[in-house]
């Protein structure tokens, strides 16, 4: 099946995962939530302009510190991490300011 003829149902795997997140960690701070028409068990987790935020899910759903990602981009520095949770895989994604040193050295901001 091509995924352009893909249904909600198809991604009930993901939305699945969604609803144990929701059930196991309703206290987390509030995310932007994407479900693949591609990756039928894939949520990927958006946490903006807090880096903290990124660390509590982190630590929720066990991803160890040295699995995390770190990257730059203009003015934000981007943090990643994958995880197998809840029957799907779930991505993390963090966005944050630029930490004083790499303004410093004269990263984009």
């Amino acid at each position: 099946m091509s995924y352009e003829n893909r249904t909600v149902a198809d991604q009930q795997p993901a939305l699945a995962v969604l609803a144990q997140i929701g059930a196991a960690f309703p206290h987390l701070p509030g995310a932007v939530f994407n479900v693949s028409r591609l990756d039928l068990d894939e949520v990927t987790v958006s946490l903006h302009d807090d880096l903290g935020d990124f660390e509590a899910w982190r630590i929720a759903l066990g991803v160890p510190a040295s699995a995390v990602g770190y990257r730059t981009q203009p003015g934000n520095t981007v943090l990643t991490a994958t995880v197998e949770w809840g029957g799907g895989t779930v991505e993390l994604v963090g966005y944050g300011p630029l930490p004083q040193r790499d303004v410093e050295r004269g990263e984009p901001s």
